[in-house]
């Protein structure tokens, strides 16, 4: 079996010598065609074959790991493209939430806000309405010392004249008091007329005095474009009675279109303009 095995070697070895394409035509030229070489050839050509299926199957297996490696490799990469997708997702969705938040953080800041302001509009106007509240009592306080006193009657200055004197004697007010209407009641034309110059003379002194308060203090009432149309032809309308000359006038007044009233509208509007600023 060894010497068997040697010959194959050296017959192997001589073929690869003699022949390197392989060729067994090229080795029968050279050796002939005896038992041995045939045996040798066939042995040859079994292990030939065999080491092609070896390497065929070593291809193969090599395919097959290479295909299994591409495939884990998508796999794999299918896989990290899933998490990827899957964490920007949970970004996508982390954002929206904290925008959300932060919307309804906003809306509630400008609810707020919109809460202060208001409240604060309310304390300015509650503020000026005390202001304009005050300034009213100022006003009228300031109106009530200004504006002149009636009068006194005839009677007021017989009865200033005499109730003290008499209420030190009786020390009471309602039997004085009586006691100057019957003294009063009892006097002649000639005796009152006295208290009545007094009493003249104090009243054309408030009628001054309230003329000048008048002007002083009265505020002029706003005026209207009819008013002042009214005013200006009252005089030269038609009718015998004012009542006739006012429904004239008021007609007129109707049928006069927007060109026609603008000189009583800008007239009105100067007047009440020159009143505010008196204000």
């Amino acid at each position: 079996m060894q010497s068997l095995r040697s010959l194959s070697s050296f017959s192997q070895s001589r073929f690869q010598l003699a022949s390197p394409n392989g060729s067994f035509q090229s080795m029968n030229r050279q050796f002939g065609s005896s038992s041995m070489w045939r045996k040798e050839k066939s042995v040859f050509v079994d292990k030939q074959k065999e080491g092609s299926l070896k390497e065929g199957k070593s291809k193969e297996n090599a395919a097959k790991e290479k295909e299994k490696e591409l495939k884990e490799k998508a796999k794999a990469k299918e896989l990290k493209e899933k998490e990827k997708a899957k964490e920007l997702k949970e970004k996508e969705k982390a954002l929206k939430e904290k925008e959300k938040e932060k919307a309804l953080k906003e809306k509630e800041k400008n609810k707020e806000n919109a809460a202060k302001e208001k409240e604060r509009i309310q304390k300015e106007k509650a503020k000026e309405l005390k202001e304009k509240e005050l300034q009213k009592k100022r006003e009228e306080k300031e109106l009530s010392k200004a504006k002149p006193k009636r009068p006194p009657t005839a009677r007021n200055f017989f009865s200033k004249e005499t109730f003290p004197a008499l209420y030190k004697q009786h020390n009471d007010f309602a039997k004085t008091s009586s006691q100057v209407s019957t003294m009063w009641n009892a006097l002649s034309p000639q005796q009152k007329k006295k208290y009545e110059d007094l009493a003249a003379t104090a009243k054309k002194d408030y009628g001054v005095a309230k003329g000048e308060f008048e002007k002083k203090y009265s505020k002029p009432k706003a005026v209207n474009a009819y008013s002042l149309f009214v005013k200006e032809n009252h005089g030269s309308s038609v009718g015998n009675t004012f009542q006739e000359k006012s429904k004239y006038l008021s007609q007129q007044w109707k049928s006069f279109d927007e060109s026609k009233k603008k000189k009583y509208v800008d007239l009105a509007e100067k007047a009440n303009k020159s009143i505010n600023d008196q204000d």
